[in-house]
């Protein structure tokens, strides 16, 4: 959907970003926008199969589970600008996207693989991070956000943006 996106708006060049699950999309989506894309920015991904915590307690719930109870359940239980992220999108869309991170794909592999410039952004209250840690010794550019852990756009918004302005520039 992305890629079919830029292309619809006629975009030539432009530059990416995905945080978390957005991450991991941004990452396949970048393999088919390459020639469009002026770099990748990913902040804490998931890089492996296997999904995160929220990943995880959505597919505890069969597609129709979470889509008729679960979905609504997890709105109303959660207390963070999350949820409002949550209640935005399609439940089944949710459920799905989900699923695919748990079934996953090596993103870390495609995201080194591809030929464009990229950076990849942590937190500072999510280090100590394996793949974070290995992607610092490549030539792959790596930022660490002050006083912020996995939620960085609502923790410490300025220095997100600033990061992001600054990779673009």
């Amino acid at each position: 959907m992305v890629a079919e996106l830029v292309a619809h708006l006629g975009i030539d060049h432009c530059y990416l970003y995905g945080h978390s699950m957005g991450g991991s999309i941004s990452i396949e989506a970048a393999g088919l926008l390459e020639e469009y894309l002026l770099g990748l920015v990913v902040s804490e991904p998931n890089f492996h199969p296997g999904g995160g915590f929220f990943s995880k307690k959505i597919c505890s719930y069969s597609e129709d589970e979470f889509i008729d109870s679960g979905w609504q359940e997890m709105v109303a239980q959660d207390s963070t600008p999350w949820s409002a992220s949550l209640e935005a999108n399609a439940s089944w869309a949710v459920c799905r996207g989900a699923a695919s991170l748990i079934s996953g794909n090596s993103w870390r592999d495609l995201f080194i693989q591809l030929p464009i410039k990229k950076q990849l952004i942590f937190g500072e209250y999510s280090l100590p991070d394996d793949n974070f840690a290995y992607l610092t010794g490549s030539d792959i550019s790596t930022v660490i956000l002050p006083t912020c852990g996995h939620c960085m756009s609502w923790e410490n918004p300025e220095a997100l943006a600033g990061t992001l302005s600054e990779f673009c520039k």
